[in-house]
């Protein structure tokens, strides 16, 4: 049955761009100059597992994009050729390629074939060392190495492809690619199939046992392949094609890995004749007839039992002298039986010894040394040919059953094999898909209301409520409260997530506007809600961006200023309270008062000398505003930091601005850690509860009649210590009934709302709650001055004041007041 590869997708992409993101980070913090083996050999296999995951699931262009990335990745990490800029500057283009393969993968717009192949030929370009060929990829050829090819040891592969795999052509042509650029690749047997059976290849080189268990991770299961290591090729070129060892005690350089023994100890004499070309198809030799013409040897089985041989060889039985131990359980890995050892007949005659362990690798031992056979306690049913006609070392019996027995054979040592380890305990991260967090918090929300309204009830009950009612109750509070900040830990992500970008953005801008900037960033780990991470990224872009083109100077004015011509710009995140706060920047010249007030009245914004520094920085964010000289493409359209303050006020955060002429200039970013769950005071207007977010609250007052002035007989205003600040009544707002008229008898609360102050009169103060943030747009219509709507314990609605939107309604009111 075909497997459904699209139920994977959405993990290949999370995955690649997991790899992605890695692979930018470390281009952006190598040394050109000496860059650490470490990276690049990370950077390669982070291009590779996207490569053979792409072929895996049929993404044909990223197959073919990550391929020539890889390509000249593995010439450097071999040192075939020197690290370049221009070559980091390819691979973060790659990158960004790769970037938009995916998103069209995903549904994005579809990237041209043009575009595409611009970047593999730049890629390719690089790949030729000083204007040399390109490097010649060594294809998969099933082909015998002769002996002189000066390779030194390799690996014996055997691997049982998974079905993926094989439903994927394009992988296992992929996989055997790799192998051939990483070594001379000889392929024994594969499958063309769709039924999953044995390969087996041998790789020549130093190659390096995780490399290709990498490489094998791909297209077989991790209990479904197994490496041997290949000994050192034989010295001369007459020795079998190094396949049969010479007798015992050659030299080292001249033994043939080991894996078959010519027969010891014949005499000179009498040399074996050898078989006619073909018989035993130029791998083995016939065995030479014995000096003593006594021998004899034992039967040979018609056919081996099941699993002894597999259908490849048939054991010889053990002779009437001592038998040599048999080999342990494994030493063969299903395919042959150890010979036994023939003992001479001649006194003093010594038992052959045993190879080493790991020579002939389980596969065969040597042939006992020559001498006079002993007779057997069976006569043999038939006198052995001469070694003119020996036949070939299977028994034709065997080797006609030996097709049918392969696929039990690689059964079998897929089963040898030790099993996988299990996961380790320190991977305990799962993927969890946001849509079933989501609906966890939305009931630890009905939860959190629950509790709010047995708690209200047992209250109205007074004394008539029984104690244990209210001892659990407190206690339900405490579990919903523990349950809900671990609920609310699920969906928080670390800050580095949207801070991992900032460097390729400071990177390529600081290069395309001729500057030298430093990034230095802190705080990475700092955690906030999901949705937040995806929201902040455009806002911190943009204060990043205007860093960089405002306040930086070039290196030239940075000297004559008396500065060094490297600025910095930093970025930090840090949390306070139920806030996390994000500081954004720069050594640079700082924000020129003058100048923005001459542009603020160009365009008929209210200014005067006599305003406050907070107050003109905060003409920056009026729309259209900009005190660039020129419009660049990346800035100077005043398009942009309207916009961020808008969005971090979406947020329910505000922004603010410290700056010194000549020193620099530092942004303040404040939100709250969730946008589900709001901590806020309850205020009353009638018979009616709204929510301040505690964020923005100041402090609450009673005030004294002289303290409220009225201007010009509209706006009112408030004196607190000094300052005055514009009123703002609630109960005139929303069109509610208020319970008191007069501003001595009720409640002011004083707001800050991204540097300005406003006082909000109420009835009264009902208490600080933490309460449950639900859209009031999706389920009713925007309503001007509220942010969302929650659900308090009596089960009333209660709404969630915009404390933005009413300071700016309460200036507007000043400002037409003093007018």
């Amino acid at each position: 049955m075909a497997i459904d590869m699209s139920q994977f997708y959405q993990v290949f992409f999370e995955e690649s761009a997991e790899h992605l993101a890695e692979m930018e980070s470390l281009l952006l913090g190598l040394d050109v100059g000496a860059p650490e083996d470490e990276d690049l050999n990370a950077i390669f296999r982070a291009a590779h597992s996207i490569k053979g995951s792409s072929g895996t699931f049929g993404f044909t262009d990223l197959t073919a994009v990550t391929h020539v990335l890889e390509t000249l990745l593995d010439r450097l990490r071999k040192h075939e050729i020197g690290l370049r800029p221009e070559m980091v500057d390819a691979f973060l283009e790659a990158g960004d390629l790769l970037k938009l393969l995916l998103a069209a993968h995903q549904g994005g717009e579809a990237v041209s074939a043009e575009a595409q192949e611009a970047i593999c030929e730049k890629l390719r370009q690089l790949s030729r060392d000083e204007g040399a060929e390109p490097v010649a990829v060594v294809m998969p050829e099933a082909v015998v190495a002769p002996a002189d090819s000066g390779v030194d040891g390799g690996w014996e592969i055997e691997f049982v492809p998974t079905p993926a795999s094989l439903a994927v052509p394009e992988t296992l042509e992929n996989f055997l690619e790799d192998l051939g650029r990483q070594g001379r690749l000889e392929v024994l047997s594969r499958s063309s199939g769709p039924v999953p059976s044995l390969w087996q290849l041998r790789l020549y080189g130093q190659v390096a046992r995780e490399a290709l268990a990498d490489s094998l991770d791909f297209v077989a299961e991790t209990d479904a392949w197994r490496l041997s290591p290949l000994a050192a090729p034989a010295a001369a070129a007459d020795e079998a094609f190094g396949l049969f060892d010479d007798a015992p005690g050659a030299p080292q350089d001249e033994a043939a890995y080991g894996f078959f023994d010519d027969a010891p100890g014949l005499a000179p004499a009498a040399p074996a004749a050898m078989a006619e070309e073909g018989d035993g198809y130029g791998f083995f030799d016939p065995l030479p007839e014995p000096v003593v013409a006594e021998d004899a040897l034992a039967p040979i089985p018609a056919v081996a039992e099941e699993g002894e041989g597999y259908g490849f060889f048939a054991p010889l039985p053990d002779p009437a002298a001592a038998p040599a131990a048999v080999a342990e359980e494994g030493d063969g890995y299903g395919f042959f039986e150890p010979l036994p050892a023939n003992v001479g007949a001649a006194a003093g005659v010594a038992e052959s010894p045993v190879l080493e362990e790991g020579e002939g690798y389980g596969f065969f031992v040597p042939l006992p040394q020559a001498g006079t056979m002993p007779p057997v306690s069976e006569p043999a049913p038939a006198p052995l040919a001469s070694p003119q006609t020996a036949p070939a070392v299977v028994p034709a019996s065997v080797a006609a059953a030996a097709p049918a027995l392969v696929a039990p054979a690689a059964e079998a040592r897929v089963e040898s094999r030790p099993k996988a380890p299990p996961v380790a305990a320190g991977d305990s991260s799962i993927r969890v898909g946001v849509e079933k967090v989501d609906q966890l918090i939305n009931l630890v929300g009905e939860l959190v209301i629950t509790q709010a309204m047995l708690l209200a009830t047992a209250q109205e009950m007074q004394e008539a409520a029984p104690e244990r009612l209210l001892n659990g109750l407190t206690q339900l509070e405490r579990n919903s409260r523990d349950l809900q900040e671990a609920v609310m830990s699920i969906r928080m992500l670390p800050i580095s997530f949207v801070f991992s970008r900032f460097p390729r953005v400071v990177r390529d801008l600081s290069g395309k506007l001729g500057k030298q900037v430093e990034l230095k960033m802190s705080g990475e780990t700092t955690e906030l809600d999901k949705g937040l991470i995806e929201k902040i990224t455009d806002p911190l872009t943009h204060l990043i961006r205007n860093s960089l083109d405002h306040g930086i100077e070039s290196p030239e004015k940075r000297v004559a200023a008396g500065k060094p011509p490297g600025g910095t710009i930093t970025l930090k995140a840090a949390h306070q309270g139920g806030n996390i706060v994000i500081e954004v920047g720069d050594d640079g010249a700082g924000l020129n008062r003058q100048k923005i007030l001459a542009k603020a009245r160009e365009k008929g914004l209210a200014a005067s000398d006599q305003m406050s520094d907070q107050d003109v920085w905060a003409l920056i964010f009026e729309p259209g505003f900009s005190t660039a000289d020129q419009v660049t493409d990346v800035s100077g359209r005043g398009v942009g930091m309207d916009v961020v303050r808008r969005n971090i006020q979406a947020l329910g955060g505000r922004i603010e601005i410290e700056s010194m002429t000549g020193i620099g200039t530092r942004m303040t970013v404040r939100l709250p850690l969730t946008l589900a769950i709001l901590d806020g005071m309850s205020v009353a207007v009638g018979e009616e509860i709204y929510i301040i977010p505690l964020s923005y609250v100041v402090e609450s007052l009673q005030p004294k009649p002289s303290d409220i002035k009225t201007v010009s007989n509209q706006g009112r205003v408030i004196q607190v210590r000094g300052e005055y600040l514009p009123v703002v009544v609630l109960h005139e707002v929303f069109a509610a009934e208020p319970k008191v008229r007069e501003f001595h008898q009720g409640i002011m609360v004083v707001l800050n709302a991204d540097g300005a102050k406003a006082a909000l009169f109420v009835d009264g103060l009902v208490g600080q709650h933490q309460v449950v943030i639900k859209s009031l747009e999706q389920n009713y219509r925007k309503v001007q001055g509220v942010s969302g709507a929650t659900i308090m314990g009596d089960g009333r609605v209660a709404l969630i004041l915009d404390t933005s939107a009413l300071v700016a309604m309460a200036k507007g009111q000043a400002t037409d007041g003093a007018a």
